[in-house]
């Protein structure tokens, strides 16, 4: 219940107690003597009231509808204790406003659990039978005495049963007024979120004509409302039959999720749009037709199709690959770099084309761990037994909510980079071995050039000892003369 129907509940329900504190005492007759045979009558009541309790729901909880509003132990003494309290304010007197609200909260309170009048009708019906017992055994002899105060009780109890009635009418019938009033503020709700919304929306009947339309159904169409309303719903599409399988669909499955069509507006324009559409029912579940929106994707599409010719351009084998490891898609350089056409391709799994398909994995798996891979090396193989050399770049893709989808690769082809490595690898040790040989050379040629040093060294030695010896003899023979003549 929102706040302006609440306060306008509780001020009928103030207007009410002020209104029939009065009149319904004068129309009942209940005096100011007959609040005192109730309040002479409400010690008895208070001794017994357990027992009063304890019959009543007793009674009460006989019956199997009723069990279901005290569904366990707690919420029944609960009750109990309240119904205690009730009851025992009977015989207290001071029937004032207060008196009056709290036998009309009672009221709306039957009202909110669900309780029907009818069973604590019954419920006083009872306690009244209970009560005029009690008080003959009370009062015995005096009869008289006996009889005015269940009168009293009685006007006393009528009274209480026509409160607790009318706010249960009272809740009623403000309850049917809420429900009409949020009705018409939950259709006008509607009517303007669907009017705001830049999507085309439309209903449609079980039969496919068309019986409800928003402004941008309009705008995309170039047809009036009234002219739109009644038509036939396949009218509008330039694939009827497409648009026929999608609503007979939503009919077979309940619901339509991104169906492909293209509206076609009256001067010739065509919108690419994404349908999701769903059954909607009655109250008893039997369905009226079909509420369908329409998401302009003519955009998406001219980017779709751009992203694929640049795609289609690349010249480097390009793929698309699902998180369980099965290609999505592919690009012309992938059908060429393998020999497979692409429906060959699709759905099978990534690592069939590789010549190391544990390799293939790895990667593959780096990328999920990592997010992206860098110039991981593989090779491709082509169905006639061709290799070709390949550094792989790939990353995960997401969707909008930053799902993990799978995996783009692109791979470039390296046979010629690897083939001219090789070819320099092989000049290269050429020209080491080469190296080594002319190395080799020149620590021989040091090595002759070391001895013939050696060699003169060695013969300048002995022919300078040759020189000294013929040095020597020849001072020898000199002195020899010299020596002859001193003798």
């Amino acid at each position: 219940m929102d706040s302006n129907t609440a306060s306008t509940h509780a001020n009928r329900l103030n207007q009410l107690g002020k209104q029939t504190l009065e009149l319904r005492r004068d129309w009942l007759s209940f005096s100011e003597e007959d609040e005192k045979l109730v309040l002479e009558i409400g010690d008895l009541l208070s001794a017994n009231i357990d027992l009063l309790i304890d019959d009543m729901y007793a009674h009460f909880l006989s019956f199997p509808q009723a069990r279901q509003f005290f569904p366990n132990e707690q919420i029944l003494l609960r009750a109990q204790a309240a119904q205690k309290q009730y009851f025992l304010r009977l015989t207290k007197g001071n029937f004032n406003e207060d008196y009056v609200a709290e036998r009309l909260t009672v009221g709306h309170t039957h009202y909110r659990i669900g309780l029907d009048p009818g069973w604590y009708l019954g419920a006083y019906s009872r306690v009244l039978t209970w009560l005029r017992m009690l008080v003959h055994q009370h009062y015995g002899a005096d009869v008289d005495r006996s009889i005015r105060c269940i009168s009293a009780l009685t006007r006393l109890v009528f009274f209480d049963m026509s409160l607790a009635i009318e706010a249960y009418c009272i809740a009623k019938e403000m309850a049917v007024v809420q429900y009409t009033e949020s009705q018409t503020q939950a259709s006008e709700y509607a009517r303007s979120l669907i009017e705001a919304s830049l999507d085309p929306l439309v209903t449609i009947s079980a039969d496919g004509k068309i019986t409800d339309v928003n402004e941008a159904t309009i705008k995309v169409t170039g047809i009036e409302r009234d002219k739109l309303l009644g038509t036939d719903f396949l009218d509008y599409f330039t694939e009827p039959g497409k648009a026929r399988e999608g609503y007979q669909e939503v009919f077979a499955k309940g619901f339509v999720t991104d169906y492909p069509l293209a509206i076609r507006h009256k001067d010739g324009r065509v919108t690419n749009v994404l349908y999701n559409a769903s059954v909607y029912k009655d109250a008893d579940g039997n369905v009226l037709g079909v509420f369908a929106a329409a998401r302009d994707v003519t955009a998406q599409k001219q980017a779709s199709e751009y992203a694929r010719s640049l795609i289609e351009a690349s010249l480097d084998p390009l793929v698309t690959i699902s998180a369980d490891g099965k290609i999505t898609d592919v690009n012309e350089a992938t059908i060429k770099v393998t020999g497979i056409a692409r429906e060959k391709l699709l759905g099978t799994d990534f690592l069939d084309y590789f010549t190391e398909p544990g390799k293939a994995r790895e990667g593959y798996q780096e990328v999920f761990a990592k997010g992206f891979v860098t110039d991981y090396p593989l090779a491709i193989r082509h169905k006639g037994g061709r290799v070709t050399n390949v550094l792989y770049n790939a990353s995960v893709y997401k969707d909008a909510s930053g799902n993990v989808l799978g995996v783009f690769a692109a791979a470039r082809d390296v046979t010629a980079q690897k083939q001219a490595a090789e070819y320099s690898r092989s000049l290269l040790a050429q020209k080491q071995d080469e190296a080594q040989v002319a190395e080799q050379r020149v620590k021989e040629l040091e090595r002759l050039a070391d001895l013939e040093r050696f060699q003169k060294l060695t013969v300048g030695r002995e022919l300078k000892m040759i020189e000294l010896k013929k040095e020597i003899e020849e001072l020898k023979r000199l002195q020899a003369p010299q020596a002859e003549d001193g003798i």
